[in-house]
């Protein structure tokens, strides 16, 4: 029989933590027992002697037949009938270098229902998509003033420094303070001078050139930016 290995992922399998101590032992041992294609022979008496050689007195034929019954509906293995003899296949099973195996295939059928297990016990579900945070749509009730926003929003986004939702969502807010005009001058003045943030004629930030996106004295966006 060839020497195997069980990978260190059947620690945390689900499927095989389901089982009993005794289940899992057998499990474990049919893995070294099973040929290159994962099938053995189902007949409980050359299984019991194959698993559990050493310890016949132990391990009734009834104690196989049970271990052969919680491992398959934990779909692990799966019993079928061939030529009217019994045999085994594990589920899952990465096949080995034989080209032929000295047992019969499992039919159709068998071969299904193994598949349709392992993707429904053990299929990853997809990540969830995260939810975007949703832009922030304002209403300044004139149409004068949704144009000069929407142009100093072009302009940012044309600069590669788009506005952020929640620094669009502070700037909203500040813009729904000021009167008609001094809204429409501040966004004027902001995408006619490239600040990136919203600074009317008159302040003195935007004088000092503190708050322009290429000339910052201090290396750093101003704070009046509101830039998260």
């Amino acid at each position: 029989m060839p020497n195997r290995y069980v990978r260190e992922s059947a620690i945390e399998s689900e499927r095989m933590n389901g089982l009993s101590w005794q289940a899992e032992v057998f499990f474990r041992r049919l893995i070294n027992r099973v040929d290159d294609f994962g099938r053995f022979t189902g007949n409980l008496h050359l299984l019991r002697a194959s698993i559990f050689p050493l310890q016949i007195e132990k391990v009734s034929v009834e104690d196989v037949e049970s271990l052969i019954k919680e491992c398959s509906e934990a779909g692990l293995l799966a019993a079928y009938d061939a030529d009217s003899k019994p045999f085994i296949v594990l589920g899952k099973w990465e096949q080995g270098r034989a080209k032929e195996s000295k047992y019969p295939p499992p039919p159709e059928d068998i071969r299904k229902q193994m598949q349709t297990h392992v993707y429904e016990r053990l299929q990853i579900p997809p990540t969830p998509t995260p939810t975007p945070t949703p832009t922030p749509t304002p209403d300044f009730g004139d149409p004068k003033i949704q144009a000069a926003w929407e142009l100093w929003l072009q302009s940012r986004k044309e600069k590669r420094n788009e506005v952020k939702p929640t620094a669009r969502k502070l700037q909203i807010t500040k813009l729904k303070k000021l009167s008609k005009a001094d809204a429409i001058a501040m966004l004027n003045n902001s995408t006619e001078n490239g600040y990136t943030g919203l600074f009317g004629p008159n302040d003195s930030k935007a004088r000092s050139g503190g708050s322009r996106n290429n000339d910052n004295a201090n290396g750093r966006a101003d704070a009046s930016d509101f830039e998260l």
